[in-house]
């Protein structure tokens, strides 16, 4: 999202991301771009075991890809040929 490296966000989109509000589990409801900041500072922190790739992941089939409490390895991430829910579009071959 970022417009270089060391800018997480695009300050073309801050305001946009601002008005956007989501519920998370855990944070309850906050805005797209203060999550992103968010997360940003649980990737950075070693002692936090954050994993965007750890189940339940559904396809957007409907199809559960990855169970509760598993995470995909970096071979399944590599050789990764569908999309998670609220993707839209298909690509060229896609399964």
């Amino acid at each position: 999202m970022g417009a270089k490296p060391g800018m997480p966000i695009n300050p073309a989109y801050e305001e946009a991301l601002k008005a956007v509000v989501v519920t998370d589990p855990v944070l309850g409801e906050i805005s797209v771009y203060d999550l992103v900041f968010k997360r940003l500072e649980q990737m950075a922190d070693p002692s936090m075991v954050f994993d965007p790739f750890q189940g339940p992941i559904y396809d957007r089939k409907g199809n559960l890809r990855v169970p509760e409490g598993m995470r995909m390895t970096v071979a399944e991430l590599t050789q990764m040929e569908w999309a998670v829910e609220g993707v839209v579009g298909p690509w060229p071959g896609e399964p």
